[in-house]
């Protein structure tokens, strides 16, 4: 993909709010599920209100 001079800043700040997306989905899904992920939840069934 070729960019022409005058749009390669807006493209770079693109680029930029892309990563940025990218960064604020994994550290959400890190906070969310992490434990999970790790091994370290608790069973589900201790959860379980019923």
């Amino acid at each position: 993909m070729s960019v022409s001079e005058r749009e390669r800043p807006v493209a770079a700040f693109t680029m930029a709010g892309h990563a940025l997306v990218h960064w604020f989905l994994f550290a959400g899904a890190l906070l969310v599920g992490g434990d999970r992920f790790a091994g370290t939840a608790e069973p589900l069934e201790a959860n379980a209100d019923d």
